[in-house]
């Protein structure tokens, strides 16, 4: 919930607006969209999420990881390195710039799960 009321919040300073979110977490999903109740430990994120969302153009759909690859790298740096950092377009790692181009050539993207 904090990653995407990050994005949302640095949409608005870019006012990068009609926007279409994609989250690999279906239970974020679920919650933004009052189809589950949110935990009160993320509530506080969960009313600014809505606040902004009722405000512009903002839709915001689940997909699964294996379709989100490029967001689900980039968070895994993020989580490793413990910091924030914005990317603009062309200073993207180059590994996360092949995934997103990848992507947007409709490549599937495939997980594998090791057979222990």
């Amino acid at each position: 919930m904090q990653s995407l009321l990050f994005g949302l919040e640095l949409s608005l300073q870019n006012n990068s607006f009609p926007l279409v979110v994609k989250m690999d977490s279906k239970m974020a999903v679920d919650m933004v969209a009052d189809r589950v109740r949110c935990p009160w430990k993320l509530d506080h994120y969960c009313k600014r999420i809505k606040h902004i969302m009722s405000r512009y153009s903002i839709t915001i759909c689940h997909i699964y990881r294996e379709a989100n690859k490029p967001a689900d790298e980039l968070s895994k740096m993020g989580s490793k390195n413990k910091t924030t950092k914005t990317f603009q377009g062309s200073d993207l790692p180059r590994v996360i710039m092949g995934l997103a181009t990848l992507d947007a050539s409709n490549v599937p993207s495939l997980r594998f799960i090791a057979n222990n």
